[in-house]
């Protein structure tokens, strides 16, 4: 082992340049989800992704997403937990292909 030392007491699977303080993202570890939103006064669908529900529905129903602003309020009717990033955005082009209310309809939902 020429050129190589090794240090008493390390441990290689721990990190030790680490900054006091430093966390990931927790929105790394979160879960990708398509939902989808309906307003009764405009009786219309509305397909999203995010890896937040609670907080995107709150967005929505605040009037500070432009698109939805006008169906306020938005009632959450249908969501899927998506592996991952990229199947988030295949699915969410899957039903708003298909279309929200014939999505619906497909998995057996009135």
């Amino acid at each position: 082992m020429h050129g190589v030392q090794g240090v008493v007491g390390s441990n290689p699977a721990t990190p030790t340049s680490v900054e006091p303080g430093w966390f990931p993202s927790l929105a790394f570890f979160m879960e990708n989800f398509v939902y989808i939103l309906y307003s009764a006064s405009l009786d219309r669908f509305y397909v999203g992704q995010t890896k937040d529900l609670e907080a995107r529905l709150q967005r929505h129903n605040s009037g500070r997403n432009k698109p939805t602003k006008a169906g306020v309020p938005w009632e959450m009717v249908h969501f899927e937990k998506v592996a991952d990033r990229v199947a988030t955005v295949a699915k969410d082009k899957q039903v708003k292909n298909l279309g929200s209310k014939r999505y619906l309809q497909t998995i057996g939902k009135p």
